[in-house]
């Protein structure tokens, strides 16, 4: 049982057929909400691997703000699309 649970699957543990405990690694769900770890090992979720603020970093600031410019919204996007950033 341990190496189908170290494989990441949860044992449930069944009396007669009635299910009466179910046997999950505690690695996977220390710091983990739980549902989420159910719900990535089941297939519908799944987690990203970087982080908003890395994705911003790499962007840089907008370049109103970037340029020290007096320029609208209008102009900011139209120049965001002239050099497609």
């Amino acid at each position: 049982m341990l190496d189908v649970v170290r494989s990441g699957e949860p044992v449930v543990i069944t009396d007669r057929g009635t299910p009466m405990a179910r046997l999950e690694a505690v690695a996977d769900l220390l710091g983990t909400d739980p549902r989420l770890v159910r719900l990535e090992r089941a297939g519908p979720l799944r987690r990203g691997t970087g982080g908003v603020v890395g994705v911003l970093g790499r962007l840089g600031p907008p370049p109103a703000l970037s340029e020290g410019g007096d320029r609208g919204a209008v102009e900011v996007v139209l120049e965001e699309r002239r050099t497609g950033r």
